[in-house]
């Protein structure tokens, strides 16, 4: 069994091997001093922002986190995104990334209500996600954005979000 709950300061060290851990995949097309995901600033900052959270998953009995996502909302617009979904290699394929997007998907219900629009933004070089965010009732919007870092791309690397969407009831 596995427990989510809200990270604070605490967890940051552990989130940030995490995030580090998972999103070396993405190293390729960043230049070499932007290839780290996740600083310990960067992590600090989301916790004490307001309007998002960082949720960790930790084994029932365990205070060690080997998950985490990123949820952040617009209370104006009632629309809510999640990213940085990251699970440790050791314990990829049981099923935590749904747990971790489930549970910020009543992250979403419970600060903006229903209906309210969830969404993520998967880099076009990963398509390999997008069945993952379908099976779990995401559709492709269509929409395309810019990656948010033009500068960390390596040369002759472009980089966009397919902006993926669900409508939570």
């Amino acid at each position: 069994m596995y427990r989510i709950t809200c990270a604070d300061a605490s967890h940051a060290e552990a989130v940030v091997e995490i995030v580090q851990e998972a999103f070396l995949v993405d190293a390729y097309f960043k230049k070499p001093e932007f290839a780290v995901r996740g600083s310990m600033d960067e992590i600090l900052e989301i916790l004490s922002n307001p309007s998002a959270v960082i949720l960790v998953i930790t084994a029932e009995h365990s205070k060690i986190p080997v998950g985490c996502i990123h949820v952040y909302w617009d209370a104006g617009t009632k629309k809510c995104s999640f990213g940085m979904v990251s699970v440790r290699e050791s314990q990829r394929g049981k099923g935590l990334g749904k747990k971790l997007v489930l549970a910020a998907e009543s992250v979403a219900r419970d600060k903006l209500g229903v209906p309210c629009v969830m969404s993520i933004g998967v880099i076009d070089s990963r398509e390999d996600l997008i069945p993952f965010y379908e099976k779990l009732g995401y559709t492709n919007s269509d929409r395309r954005e810019p990656f948010a870092e033009p500068h960390i791309l390596r040369e002759g690397f472009s980089v966009q979000l397919i902006i993926m969407e669900k409508i939570l009831e």
